[in-house]
């Protein structure tokens, strides 16, 4: 989390992009996918990695969070297949099978609302504030960790 709020931090200082999907090169979208890679190393957040990199790239920010945001589709729906597939084999009863349901659709609206908030974070250049929430929510990990 703390390289994460520092990724972030650096969303601040720099200009806002102008690229819209049009003119989105394949070099673009590959940085984008090489961050997104990034992400598999503990601590380090997908969606922020790769709107960090978008934003590198010189994408519009709303783009940055929606691109993003995209790219977790493909991810999201192959995990719960899978988990979907599990979980009707594994003779669960209908009531956990309709909780799971339920938790997916929040899940979702949640999603979108929280696309909606990074997008007006960005827009208005108050991203920084997130990055702060990673900082401090990074060492009180780090001192909980360490205590025990």
């Amino acid at each position: 989390l703390l390289i994460t709020g520092g990724i972030l931090k650096l969303l601040t200082v720099l200009p806002a992009g102008k690229k819209d999907l049009v003119s989105m090169r394949f070099a673009d979208a590959l940085f984008i996918g090489l961050m997104q890679g990034i992400a598999v190393i503990p601590g380090i957040s997908r969606s922020g990695s790769t709107i960090a990199g978008a934003v590198f790239r010189g994408l519009k920010p709303e783009l940055a969070v929606r691109y993003s945001f995209m790219l977790s589709a493909p991810v999201i729906a192959g995990a719960a297949l899978w988990e979907a597939r599990r979980v009707m084999f594994s003779g669960m009863e209908k009531v956990m099978l309709v909780n799971y349901t339920i938790g997916g659709v929040v899940a979702f609206v949640t999603g979108i609302l929280a696309i909606k908030l990074f997008i007006n974070l960005l827009k208005e250049k108050k991203f920084c504030y997130f990055s702060y929430y990673c900082w401090g929510l990074g060492i009180v990990t780090i001192i909980i960790s360490l205590v025990r």
